[in-house]
């Protein structure tokens, strides 16, 4: 029975429901966009909307640090907002606005600032406040370089005790 692993990968093999617990890494992830009311329905313990869509109902984990921003925020924000994953790792990086563009009047620079801040699925900000980890962990220089990721072995490990 596997584990964790990719969830597109448990959903193409079918083995979505078989995995004991999952783990998300979000790491790195410098935002995008995602469908705000439909990208969390594999997750959503409400079985009412799309009851034939596959849900993972079990415990999951999500991997987060500093590089995490964005459209990366808000959408690992919904498992905060339902209390539906620990994170482990970082503090995301609090920089999720809503943005505009303003061209100068000599026409050769383009500036982009903040406009508003962005809640996500929570009840504040994410701007400036940044996710914050249940685990606060890091990476350091050594186990880096010994290829060890000890953000993934302590929520491995922590699901495992679940």
């Amino acid at each position: 029975m596997p584990f964790m692993g990719h969830v597109y990968q448990f959903r193409r093999d079918g083995d979505f429901q078989k995995a004991r617990a999952l783990i998300i890494d979000v790491r790195g992830n410098s935002g995008g966009g995602f469908d705000f009311n439909r990208s969390h329905l594999n997750f959503e313990l409400d079985l009412t909307k799309e009851p034939l869509r596959p849900r993972f109902l079990k415990s999951i984990a999500i991997l987060t640090d500093s590089r995490c921003i964005s459209a990366g925020e808000g959408w690992s924000s919904w498992f905060v907002a339902q209390m539906r994953a620990k994170l482990f790792g970082h503090a995301t990086a609090g920089a999720s606005a809503r943005k505009t563009n303003y061209t100068m009047t000599n026409g050769l620079y383009h500036v982009r600032y903040p406009v508003k801040a962005y809640k996500g699925y929570l009840d504040r900000p994410i701007e400036r406040i940044r996710l914050i980890p249940d685990f606060d962990l890091r990476q350091n220089a050594v186990d880096l370089a010994n290829g060890r990721d000890t953000v993934l072995e302590s929520a491995r490990k922590y699901l495992l005790a679940d």
